[in-house]
């Protein structure tokens, strides 16, 4: 299952780390080496803030404390090469227009950029990812169809066409009546675009895996979930957190689910053909009395059997029996086919 591409129809598993690291670069290197030991995750995601200026103001409740989050581009540079190193795609979400420009010299190690519902109507921030040459992912929890329609517009309009968008209520944690996976599935029909699912219900909510496979089932490949290294430790975000065991069973289950889910065709398999032959499973076309030699077939004497012979005529084809005649003597529950019915001369 493992795919380094985010376009594809396989599952795309995402372990997002954002600030449960609260600053401990110690914390965050040991959460990305689990992370790849896990084998089954596809990326690893970190938020990075560098200019706390053009990201909030002094009198939001989390100004003072998230300056201690911050590492150096130094720092990220080297985060980022050893999650790569160790096999792991890296999306950056980018918090503020300021970390663009070191994020815009490392994008070669970049899957994709990303940016927080909280900026889709940022045209500093739109305007300088459009020019990025990596797929950017819009995060679209809890904003309206014109939000949305705005930044795909934007960056559209200045040529960037490779969009994913990431569906997710941003709440923590998130109760199952405020997710509305349909609604994430109009919202990918309005818009024609691939798109994600970040599940955020309680880490020690039962049903908190069901609800996260339910996202892939209704058309979410990119499927996204916070990660910490003990889950229900009390750090930023752990709420929605789960840590390498609940990765490793997601993955299990969403590969057995891509494999149930087919590509779609709807040309029958072997099995299928199998199961769905005439005679031994559909009914047959077969005599219903004794048919004399030229006796004409008619819905008198024939009926739709099953029985353990194979027939050639397909159940719509009955009509084109009817009125042909017997070659030769057809005994009760008999197969009538082309092969032993002729068509009579009616001139």
């Amino acid at each position: 299952m493992k795919n380094s591409k985010l376009y594809g129809n396989e599952p795309y598993l995402i372990a997002e780390c954002a600030y449960s690291h609260d600053g401990d670069i110690n914390y965050l290197q040991e959460s990305i080496k689990k992370i790849a030991e896990a084998i089954c995750i596809d990326a690893v995601k970190f938020h990075v803030l560098f200019d706390i200026q053009t990201y909030m103001c002094p009198d939001h409740d989390l100004y003072t404390r998230i300056q201690k989050w911050f590492f150096s581009e130094t720092e990220w540079s080297d985060l980022i090469n050893s999650a790569q190193e160790m096999g792991l795609d890296v999306i950056i979400l980018a918090d503020d227009s300021g970390c663009l420009y070191f994020l815009e010299s490392v994008q070669d190690k970049l899957a994709a950029i990303e940016i927080h519902a909280c900026s889709l109507n940022d045209i500093d921030m739109l305007s300088q990812v459009s020019k990025f040459d990596i797929p950017i992912i819009l995060g679209i929890g809890g904003s309206t169809i014109d939000e949305i329609s705005f930044a795909i517009d934007y960056l559209k309009n200045r040529g960037k066409s490779d969009i994913v968008l990431m569906y997710g209520f941003q709440n923590y944690p998130t109760r199952y009546e405020y997710i509305n996976l349909k609604k994430m599935q109009k919202i990918q029909d309005i818009f024609d675009l691939p798109i994600g699912y970040a599940d955020h219900t309680s880490w020690n909510d039962e049903n908190q895996e069901l609800i996260t496979l339910a996202g892939f089932v209704c058309g979410a490949s990119l499927i996204e979930k916070h990660f910490v290294l003990e889950k229900g430790e009390n750090r930023i975000d752990y709420e929605a957190a789960i840590s390498v065991g609940d990765f490793r069973s997601l993955y299990k289950k969403l590969e057995i689910l891509q494999e149930a889910m087919g590509d779609g065709g709807i040309e029958l398999n072997k099995y299928e053909k199998e199961y769905g032959k005439i005679g031994p499973m559909k009914k047959a076309i077969v005599s219903a009395k004794d048919i004399d030699k030229d006796e004409e077939i008619s819905l008198q004497n024939i009926n739709f059997k099953r029985t353990n012979k194979i027939s050639s005529i397909k159940q719509k084809e009955v009509q084109n029996l009817l009125e042909r005649k017997a070659k030769d003597k057809l005994r009760k529950n008999e197969l009538i086919t082309f092969e032993n019915t002729y068509l009579a001369d009616r001139t």
